[in-house]
């Protein structure tokens, strides 16, 4: 295959290359376009003036090409509309586009204006790009000058047949200049090397233009609107200055290495726009910026009332939230792995998708949230909808949790996969909404006060290291019932999931003892629910209570009767259970 379309290209390269010659430094492109070379020896600039269309050419064709290795700087002048359309070379399972300028190998400066790329699909496709068919490429095109290339790649199902395109932009390229007023399209400089790229008069950047890109610094006076993910994964973008950007859409510059956003004039924030990018420590908005407001470089809307993003870069360990703040918005504080500590005041009512997730360095988190809702749910889907990230997902340092007196609800997947190992729920709280501690596989104990009366669906499922459960109540709540969105349903079960995992379903029964009033013991034997625990404990009053608290320990592993560590709790056998306190226990399986 490799060696036909090698064959066929060098077919292309010998046969018409008639009339073009070596002397050649200047003449027409166009009806009213010239073409001028500049410059000696191995450093030429090629000038291209007038007004209208480029010509068309085959590759070996226009009238540069014999001095094409020798070019490193292009000019096109405001005036130039249009450059010509890339011509079609098909080979098997593919087609080759030779652009205009084609093999410049050692191209260093572009200047040219938005108005003359109506033709150019992205900026590689004034180079070469490759549209290859299912099969024949395989993931990635292949890349046709090693070393001397980086590639705009793209899956694109648009086209019957097409099932990718590769457009290849010369590795030696380090500055574009953009000389006139427009939006710079979708993917134009998608995963360029380009670290350099001058637009001060771009009025608008669109979606995924700079995705990817190798640019350095962003310095964007004239731009009004950044689309969606326009700058996404610029890794080494450290500077962006955008004094009239009104818009800036979802994923904007995620992923970027800005150390300061100032957006003194930005009306509109999509989700995520400053996500991940973890050097910035600020986010300004203007005192008189209509819709946003900041406070020690963290962002807010106007009256404080939201929390949109608190930098990622930022170096304090502890934040408390203000209490002015009633909602804490999709991924607010994602990826702060410096932050230790963090506070939700009583104002708190709503908590969205993601807030704390992937905040690495989080051990302690202050509740007092008074009457809260994750992303503003009342009614509880049977599981998580697949866009949820859970709010502490991937905080598997947050193992301490203060819940405060303030507190009456526990919402729904509150702490859903966290590591916390004891929660005290306060006399407060009268209700432990669905799946609230739903797979907090590290949580050991559980104090359950008489204040609560009902107890969700799934609450505690999957809390697989278990070891004490103490309920105050002198009435037992129902854990075990039918539910209209989850059917029958078992509080401190295991579920489907958890059991392929090797865990019994009546693995948290078997493990953890509960510990009720002495004087309710008969109510919780007789209760559906409570009467699975394998092991019921009377506790006479708070004495008992912090007695059995003291005692409780976090299990840290299994080992068989010769000291062998075992991969899980071993269902049946005699095996040996060691706990963070240093104590271990012989027990039987059941």
């Amino acid at each position: 295959m490799k060696k036909r379309n090698k064959f066929f290209v060098a077919l292309a390269f010998l046969g018409m290359s008639a009339g073009v010659t070596s002397a050649q430094t200047s003449g027409s492109c166009g009806a009213n376009l010239t073409w001028e070379l500049t410059g000696t020896g191995n450093n030429l600039t090629l000038t291209i003036s007038g007004t209208g269309a480029i010509n068309s050419y085959s590759a070996e064709n226009t009238p540069w090409y014999s001095s094409r290795n020798n070019i490193t700087a292009i000019v096109i002048e405001n005036g130039v509309t249009g450059i010509g359309k890339p011509m079609r070379y098909d080979v098997i399972g593919g087609s080759h586009w030779y652009g205009i300028f084609f093999n410049c190998s050692n191209l260093s400066s572009l200047t040219l204006p938005l108005s003359s790329c109506a033709d150019a699909t992205v900026l590689g496709s004034l180079f070469y790009s490759i549209t290859y068919t299912s099969g024949i490429y395989s993931t990635t095109p292949p890349i046709p000058l090693t070393g001397e290339y980086t590639c705009q790649w793209h899956q694109d199902a648009t086209y019957s047949g097409i099932q990718g395109f590769g457009y290849y932009v010369p590795r030696s390229l380090v500055t574009v200049n953009i000389t006139d007023n427009g939006v710079i399209k979708s993917n134009f400089f998608r995963g360029t090397n380009i670290p350099q790229v001058s637009m001060p008069l771009v009025t608008g950047i669109a979606q995924n233009a700079f995705y990817g890109c190798n640019i350095t610094t962003a310095n964007i006076p004239s731009v009004t609107s950044i689309g969606n993910d326009a700058f996404y994964g610029c890794g080494n973008l450290t500077s962006v200055t955008m004094p009239n950007v009104i818009s800036i859409g979802s994923n904007a510059f995620y992923g970027c290495n800005i150390t300061t956003a100032n957006i003194p004039n930005v009306t509109s924030i999509g989700n995520k726009a400053f996500y991940r990018c973890s050097s910035l420590t600020t986010i300004d908005a203007a005192a008189n910026n209509p819709n946003y407001s900041s406070d020690n470089g963290v962002l807010f809307n106007k009256n404080k009332t939201t929390i949109i993003q608190y930098p990622t870069g930022k170096t304090d360990v502890s934040y408390i939230i203000p209490n002015t703040v009633t909602t804490i918005g999709n991924f607010a504080f994602s990826g702060c792995i410096g932050l230790t500590e963090v506070t939700i005041p009583k104002s708190v009512t709503n908590i969205e998708n993601g807030t704390f997730s992937d905040c690495s360095g989080l051990t302690t988190v202050n509740f007092n949230a008074a009457n809260t809702r994750i992303f503003n749910r009342v009614e509880y889907p049977e599981y998580p909808p697949e866009d949820y990230v859970s709010v502490f997902s991937g905080c598997m340092n947050f193992t301490i949790l203060n819940i405060g007196n303030d507190v009456t609800i526990i919402p729904y997947l509150a702490f859903y996969g966290c590591q916390i190992k004891e929660v005290i729920i306060p006399n407060s709280v009268t209700e432990i909404e669905p799946m609230a501690f739903y797979w907090c596989g590290g949580l050991t104990s559980v104090t359950i006060p008489k204040s609560v009366t009902t107890i969700g669906a799934l609450a505690f499922t999957n809390c697989i290291s278990l070891t004490s459960v103490i309920n105050k109540s002198a009435t037992p709540q129902a854990i075990f019932y039918y539910d209209s969105y989850y059917g029958y349903y078992d509080v401190f079960g295991i579920d489907d999931e958890c059991a392929g995992y090797g865990f019994d379903y009546n693995h948290i029964y078997k493990k953890a003892t509960l510990y009720v009033p002495s004087s309710a013991f008969e109510e919780y034997i007789g209760s559906y629910g409570w009467s699975k625990f394998y092991n019921i404990q009377r506790i006479e009053d708070e004495n008992s209570i912090n007695e059995v608290l003291a005692n409780s320990a976090r299990v840290v592993g299994f080992y068989g009767i010769l000291g062998e560590k075992l991969p899980r709790e071993p269902q049946n056998g005699v095996y040996i259970v060691k706990y963070d306190n240093g104590k271990t226990e012989k027990k039987l399986g059941k």
